[in-house]
């Protein structure tokens, strides 16, 4: 006997057949027949209730990061769909694999104008790697199947699948799922024996690290290949874990207020081997450096995206290759050391402790030591999450990354994402600390998600740099326009009082020195939620200088 379900059902079952359990949602009454369904499952299902839908994107973008299956997102139509845009942008340029489900009209009421219609295929069309609306009940299972597959290959990315509300209630044939299979891309052997040829006649080479494919297996591989051979290390923006930071080999960050030693070596380096990930504006200087690869600097960059292998016009030179593979390769290759290798390392590690040491200003407590302070006490795998804003450079700069998956930072640094990102971050990793930086007007955009931090009692230390403005737009408006500063002054609430509203233990620091006893103590036998709101001069713009340093001419 054929046994028919609904096609909200069956939706829900091919994620359910690919390990996808967990969902992140505002609810509508658009899409009552995939909750339904969802309902069905009972707790085998974790449907992950949200306040706003930008709160739930970021949520779906954060599961999809760190379990690399898609992040299940569920909004409705029109305001719900475009609430929810920030967390479809986040993941496009971050690279996560992310499907966004929105419901809408009945398909007859499609292009009329309908209450909250929006096209959704139109809108997202810019910000993710394939939009569609299923109109008939047939397409459901190849559509599902789809978008799951688009969303994990190549370089990942989100997918926007809208679905009606009579789709959701149709009746179809139930069936079994096809169980989406990664296609291993064969490494170029050719180009891998090139790259070792000039890797062996390099004077000065330097390996910098991106993307979001990393698994625990090519980081292991890399650092074993580290090990053997001096040649330096760096990641690009806000990608700190994907290296150890102690290593001998690791240099810093290509992102912004970088060390100014990385950043000449690197210009001047005669070999540039980029793994994973692609070079953006903040790398290349506005694409200004990087720009190709000639006989003065070799530029060979290892992917597993299609588009840019197949890309004939590339600048660089393009190793296709599965990362997991190329890194296991690349720590076999036979490359003798140099001596010039050797003083490169020594002088470039060198330089970078040093600069990851927290600036001393006179008169003025610097919000970096609280970073390190931290750094200093907590586990090798807790995990840090931060959104934008010029406290995140604090971050970035001295808190020690050693394991991969322990910075939750997107690399389009947007407002509002590091708190309902460690929300996710600590629903996946139950045994784990994450700690959620937050500046005082990247708090406020995402702050009532906290709620399910305090239901779930989820252990999450929510720290708050509170400067009483928008330092990242002050710092350019005196850049630009010296002691004229307009729209940047924060009127903040008592943090303290909404703390406690939430039902959260809390705590004012009026010293970034005193956050480290001022944690510990509320730390102490607690697993639950914990927020510190951490007073910073608004004066230390960045980590680096004041804002009379910005305003005055040198």
């Amino acid at each position: 006997m054929v046994k028919l379900i609904s096609g909200g059902s069956l939706i829900t079952k091919i994620l359910f057949q690919h390990g996808i359990n967990k969902a992140f949602c505002v609810p509508g009454e658009s899409y009552l027949g995939i909750l339904e369904a969802i309902r069905n499952y009972k707790n085998r299902f974790d449907l992950v209730v949200c306040r706003h839908e930008g709160g739930a994107s970021y949520m779906a973008e954060t599961y999809g990061r760190l379990t690399k299956k898609p992040g299940i997102c569920l909004v409705t139509r029109g305001p719900g769909a475009c609430n929810a845009a920030i967390g479809v942008h986040t993941a496009y340029h971050e690279g996560t694999p992310m499907i966004l489900f929105v419901g809408q009209v009945p398909v007859n009421s499609l292009n009329k104008n309908a209450f909250q219609s929006i096209d959704p295929d139109k809108v997202f069309k810019s910000m993710c790697k394939y939009s569609t609306t299923i109109k008939d009940q047939k397409n459901i299972k190849e559509t599902i199947e789809k978008a799951i597959s688009i969303s994990m290959d190549g370089k990942p990315g989100p997918v926007v699948i809208t679905v009606p509300e009579d789709i959701q209630f149709a009746m179809i044939k139930e069936t079994n799922c096809k169980l989406n299979q990664i296609k291993n891309i064969k490494s170029n052997i050719n180009m891998i024996n090139r790259l070792t040829r000039c890797l062996s006649n390099s004077s000065n080479p330097i390996i910098i690290l991106s993307g979001s494919k990393w698994t625990q297996s090519m980081k292991t591989n890399l650092e074993t290949f580290a090990k053997k051979h001096s040649i330096p290390i760096a990641v690009t923006f806000r990608k700190g874990d994907l290296f150890n930071n102690q290593h001998k080999n690791y240099i810093g960050s290509i992102g912004v207020g970088p060390d100014s030693n990385l950043i000449s070596y690197a210009e001047n380096s005669d070999l540039v081997l980029l793994i994973g990930g692609e070079f953006g504006e903040i790398e290349t200087k506005k694409f200004a450096r990087f720009k190709k690869s000639d006989d003065k600097q070799l530029i060979f960059h290892v992917t597993s995206d299609p588009k840019i292998i197949k890309n004939t016009k590339s600048s660089y030179k393009i190793l296709g290759s599965n990362l997991e593979s190329f890194c296991k390769t690349l720590n076999e290759l036979k490359i003798e050391n140099k001596p010039l290798w050797n003083k490169s390392i020594t002088y470039l590690r060198k330089s970078y402790e040093s600069y990851r040491i927290p600036k001393v200003f006179k008169n003025r407590s610097n919000p970096g030591v609280a970073i390190k302070d931290i750094s200093d006490i907590v586990s090798n795998n807790t995990i840090i999450t931060a959104g934008a804003g010029n406290y995140t450079h604090f971050v970035l700069r001295h808190h020690v990354f050693k394991k991969l998956n322990t910075l939750l930072a997107p690399i389009n640094a947007p407002m509002g994402y590091s708190v309902p990102s460690a929300i996710a971050a600590a629903l996946i990793n139950r045994k784990k600390e994450v700690i959620c930086y937050a500046g005082d007007g990247c708090f406020m955009m995402n702050f009532q998600e906290i709620v399910i931090a305090v239901a779930r009692n989820l252990n999450i230390t929510f720290i708050i740099f509170n400067n009483g403005i928008y330092g990242s737009i002050r710092m350019h408006q005196e850049l630009k326009y010296p002691g004229k500063s307009i729209a940047t002054d924060l009127n903040n609430p008592n943090f303290l009082a909404l703390a406690n509203s939430f039902g959260i233990k809390a705590i004012d620091v009026d010293d970034p020195k005193h956050l480290i006893k001022n944690y510990i103590n509320l730390r102490k036998g607690y697993k639950g939620p914990i927020l510190i709101n951490m007073m910073t001069d608004p004066f230390i713009i960045n980590p680096q200088k004041t804002i009379s340093e910005l305003s005055s001419p040198s």
